[in-house]
This record gives C-alpha cells, structure tokens and sequence, in this order.
C-alpha cells in the first residue's frame, strides 16, 4: 500500500546534487525518495504518493525528457509537479522540457533559498489540484449516490402505481361480475348509501316489483314506508 506521507522523488544522478537536495528537502517534511534511473523512479512512483519530483538531465539527457513523459503519464501522477534541473541555459532547451512535461525548470547552481522557494510554488499549486480533484471526486460520489436513490425511489414508485393499477382493475372485473349476478337475480335488490339514499343497484327485479326504471330512482332517497315509494319519488 502507499505511505501516507507525501514524497518527493529525486532522480538527479549527481551524488553531490541528491546529498544537497535531500538535505534541503528535509525543512518541507516530506518522504525524500531516490531513483537512480528511470525504471527505479517509475516503480518507485507507483509504491508511493508522489507530491513531486525532481528530473536532472544529469541522469541522461534524452532520458530525462523521457521520464518526465513517464512520471506525468503514469497513474495518480497526472497533476503531479515535474522540476527539470540542468545546467543548460538555452532556452530552446527549456521550451523541449516544458514540451515533455516539466512544471518549471531549475537552472543550476541554484541558491537554496531559491530552490525551496520554487519548491513550495509547485507543492501549493499541486496541493491546491489534489483537494479540488478530491471535491470533485466527493461530488461525483455524492450525485452518484443521489440518482441511485432516485433510482430506488422511481422503482418504488412505480411498483406501487402497477400494484394500484392491479388492484383497480382487480375491482372494477368484480364491481362488473357482482352488477351481473345483481341484474340476473329474481330476487329485488337495490343498494342503499349512508344517506338512505338509492345507490349502487336497482336490478331487474326492482324494476318489475316498483315500477320505475334505474334512471328514476338512482340517487333519490328511500322512503319510510315502501308501500308509499311510488308517492315519495313523484
């Protein structure tokens, strides 16, 4: 797994140059790491977090601007800041480190006031990176999080309006089979409200025994005595 502390990692091939850089380096409190090639910086790079690393043309200057290429493609590695140190001053050279990566270049010998000062630019700039991508990546998680529950609640949701639906379907074939049985029956029924008054059904039968067709009667209220019904509803 990665150290929690962040690293920074040296890949100078200059003994005297990593001595006074490791040394200097301790004031930042960070893990000083050391490559002496590209392969070690790489592998190195994936074990540990990596804040920053330091590339010198010294380990070979066509292999510099390639592990510069490198360390910036490799994974997690992306917004990490790359130094390039020379001692060439051409700036056509400088242009070919930016072109492959390089964050900024330190022309040596360089005071170590300077150093570290160009050191806590690009920390602060890739700190400033690392917490915007971390708020991003929170709220990322978070709308993530929100439209699976809307997920959940829409399935829900839509369970319930299909149970609905089964279950007034489900009432209205029965409503359909009772008016049968109902209407079919010799026996008079009709249906009464709270009210008293005439609702649901007036079958065949009531018809017959009345007089008075469904329409008439639907919604009226029932007299006291049925033997007045005909008198109550005219």
């Amino acid at each position: 797994s990665k150290f929690e502390v962040p690293g920074i990692i040296l890949v100078v091939g200059n003994p005297g140059f990593c001595d006074m850089l490791s040394k200097s380096l301790t004031q930042l409190k960070h893990l000083v790491l050391i490559a002496t090639d590209a392969d070690e910086a790489e592998k190195r790079a994936s074990e540990n977090r990596i804040d920053l690393a330091i590339v010198s043309d010294k380990v070979s200057p066509h292999g510099a601007f390639d592990l510069c290429n490198s360390l910036k493609a490799a994974r997690g590695m992306e917004h990490v800041g790359v130094l390039f140190a020379t001692s060439n001053k051409a700036a056509s050279y400088h242009l070919k480190a930016f072109d492959n990566g390089a964050s900024d270049v330190l022309v040596l010998p360089i005071h170590t006031s300077v150093l570290l000062a160009r050191l806590r630019s690009v920390l602060k700039y890739h700190n400033a990176i690392l917490k915007l991508r971390e708020a991003q990546d929170d709220l990322e998680r978070r709308v993530r999080e929100r439209t699976e529950e809307l997920e959940r609640s829409n399935a829900e949701l839509r369970k319930e309006i299909d149970k609905r639906k089964s279950a007034q379907e489900a009432f209205k074939r029965s409503l359909h089979t009772l008016k049968g049985v109902i209407g079919a029956s010799p026996l008079t029924i009709f249906g009464l409200d709270r009210d008293a008054n005439i609702q649901i059904c007036w079958n065949s039968a009531a018809e017959r025994m009345f007089g008075w067709k469904e329409h008439e009667v639907f919604g009226k209220p029932l007299p006291e005595n049925i033997k007045d019904f005909r008198g109550a509803l005219h």
